[in-house]
């Protein structure tokens, strides 16, 4: 099993990541799985940012929004849904009218 998963992920290791870092012999099918884990990586620290902090953020519709724009970045056919965009955006525009950093944790900016 595990020879059959090597096989399946060659150039994918250490080896193949520095390949593509120099330009040499830079395999699309390796640059394609970094973007896909970077992807499922971003997803999964914004659920778990959102599971440990709900009792702070009020809503889902940030979390469901951000999963959303992810997805776009795998397919770009995907459409985000126009449910939660008034809630995100009115949001943010609250935190720009408060002077406060454009994030799911407002922080005050400096004058």
């Amino acid at each position: 099993m595990v020879r059959v998963h090597q096989e399946q992920h060659q150039g994918v290791g250490p080896a193949g990541v520095q390949r593509a870092a120099t330009g040499t012999g830079t395999s699309q099918r390796a640059l394609t799985l970094a973007k896909i884990h970077c992807v499922c990586h971003a997803a999964a620290c914004a659920v778990l940012t959102w599971l440990h902090n709900r009792e702070r953020y009020t809503g889902h519709a940030w979390v469901v929004f951000c999963l959303q724009r992810l997805l776009q970045r795998l397919d770009a056919g995907q459409e985000l849904s126009p449910v939660f965009l008034p809630e995100v955006t009115d949001r943010l525009e609250s935190q720009l009218e408060e002077n406060l950093l454009l994030s799911i944790t407002p922080i005050a900016l400096g004058n």
